[in-house]
């Protein structure tokens, strides 16, 4: 076999190639929802509104629950797409973060060169098996040829040997094509390593970054419609005042209320007041 030598423009070629297909479905989501945002001139709030979701979903079911009246198409819309793209964004992190498994398993398992030294090696192998096999059976039938009493028995000697001697050679030829084949592959593991990991790494900062974006923004108006909705609620405004809740109809006003009832004696909601002091925190 040739010796196998890529140049560096044939290697960020198959990277990049690869990268626009491995990371297509998460720019045809993000490249949707981005197109949306641009288009509605929605802003980008100042706060993490992607990192008080859990307590959004809270505040979203408890006024659900007084008047679910208030979720309209929209708000059940976006509180969709926030659960969805928050979902999808937390396995794509996860997912993303064993670069070393994408390497291997989707990125050089997929490459024809490496693929066809793969098949080659097995097939090779293969070969070798039953070369080996060849020189145990002419090892063996010689071995039973305790005397050598007649020309015929010669005959079928020199056959023997000669048969354990093409076996040998072929077996031989076969070690040496293997050698060749794994001089390849691992040539091929370690020549697009540093290309690989530098645009993944891009490419994955990016989307990451791009998809936490419209988490944040869809979240941010969601909290506002929902408010906005509850607002105009009469069974809402009602509660709030039986309730003694002081402040606009906003989350931050609602966090309050939650941190005013609770008992963090209880050992169990030690957790859910440092998160509510958080939320109220980054609302400041």
């Amino acid at each position: 076999m040739d010796e196998l030598i890529l140049t560096q423009d044939e290697i960020k070629k198959i990277a990049h190639d690869f990268m626009q297909e491995y990371f297509a479905e998460v720019e045809e989501i993000v490249g949707f929802h981005v197109e949306f945002i641009n288009e509605n001139g929605f802003i980008e709030p100042s706060v993490d509104y992607s990192s008080l979701r859990v307590f959004l979903d809270t505040a979203a079911n408890d006024l659900k629950s007084l008047d679910p009246g208030i979720f309209n198409s929209l708000l059940i819309k976006l509180h969709s797409d926030v659960a969805s793209l928050h979902n999808y964004f937390t396995k794509l992190t996860k997912n993303l973060q064993i670069s070393k498994v994408v390497y291997v398993r989707d990125f050089l398992e997929n490459i024809k060169l490496f693929v066809d030294l793969q098949d080659d090696m097995k097939k090779t192998d293969g070969q070798k098996g039953k070369y080996k096999s060849l020189m145990l059976q002419a090892e063996n039938q010689l071995e039973a040829m305790k005397e050598i009493k007649t020309k015929e028995d010669l005959a079928k000697q020199k056959n023997l040997k000669r048969r354990y001697a093409d076996a040998l050679h072929k077996y031989s030829e076969c070690e040496e094509e293997l050698k060749v084949i794994r001089k390849k592959l691992k040539y091929l593991e370690e020549v697009f390593q540093e290309e690989f990991f530098e645009q993944f790494e891009q490419y994955r900062d990016y989307y990451l970054s791009v998809l936490k974006r419209v988490v944040n923004v869809k979240a941010y108006y969601f909290d506002k419609l929902l408010w906005y909705n509850a607002k105009d609620s009469e069974i809402i405004r009602k509660f709030f005042k039986d309730s003694k809740i002081e402040g606009d109809y906003e989350t931050k006003t609602f966090v309050k209320y939650y941190i005013r009832n609770l008992n963090i004696d209880q050992t169990k909601e030690h957790s859910w007041h440092a998160y509510l002091t958080e939320v109220l925190r980054m609302l400041d």
